[in-house]
């Protein structure tokens, strides 16, 4: 079982297999295609996976239950769009990341979908230690 949460005024719904995260991943990327935003993604052992939501391109953020280092980012693999940065809301705060940790959404969903059935840091994305 895992816990989404999302918004500036949080919403939450509980999810119990990896295809229900992903049909509330998709729902939350159609309602945040004006304002990008970032989900948390909670396991049972207090583990959370962030995804970005609202475009073709993700982030993906991975902690531990203890909220101690060490936290880790998404390697990305997309082209440079511009400026070199991409920006989420998140709880209310704008959060930027760089294009150089940027997938692509199929692959931050695909991560979400592993993160859930396996209690795991995905395996699907490369990772960054920051």
């Amino acid at each position: 079982m895992a816990t989404v949460v999302w918004g500036d005024e949080p919403e939450e719904r509980a999810v119990v297999s990896a295809e229900d995260v992903r049909e509330v991943l998709v729902e939350v990327d159609r309602l945040a295609a004006e304002h990008p935003l970032i989900v948390d993604v909670t396991v049972d052992s207090g583990d959370t996976l962030g995804v970005a939501l609202g475009g073709d391109v993700s982030v993906l953020l991975f902690g531990v239950a203890s909220k101690k280092p060490p936290y880790f980012v998404s390697r990305g693999r997309a082209p440079r769009r511009g400026d070199g940065v991409v920006g989420f809301g998140y709880f209310g705060s704008r959060t930027e990341f760089l294009e150089s940790q940027v997938i692509p959404l199929r692959d931050a969903l695909d991560a979400a979908c592993l993160f859930v059935a396996d209690g795991e840091r995905p395996g699907n994305v490369g990772w960054t230690e920051v």
